[in-house]
């Protein structure tokens, strides 16, 4: 494989599969296989790709794909001075109506 890539888990059958970076649309071989179809699927938002869009560019279009991303990233709070280390930088908000900073 040319150019740069990284692993992403696919949503459907949780293996782990190679992306190049910066492309959102990932194919996975297991999957297609199974479905008899190409299943493609965005790494950033871990849905299935859009059927519609199957032949076009690698960039996400599925509404709240940069929201569900960030919601799903392992990324954690490593500055051991805060009391919050380890924990996500983001979480969900659990009420809709109103979100209120820690206290």
């Amino acid at each position: 494989m040319s150019g740069s890539s990284e692993m992403t888990r696919c949503p459907r059958c949780q293996q782990e599969r190679r992306k190049k970076v910066g492309d959102q649309r990932t194919v996975c071989k297991s999957c297609s296989k199974a479905l008899r179809r190409v299943y493609q699927f965005c790494s950033a938002c871990q849905r299935e790709w859009p059927q519609a869009e199957a032949s076009g560019g690698d960039s996400c279009s599925l509404p709240g794909c940069g929201i569900r991303a960030a919601l799903l990233s392992s990324n954690v709070i490593t500055d051991p001075a805060t009391s919050v280390v380890g924990c996500p930088f983001f979480r969900a908000c659990p009420s809709s109506l109103a979100c209120s900073p820690p206290t």
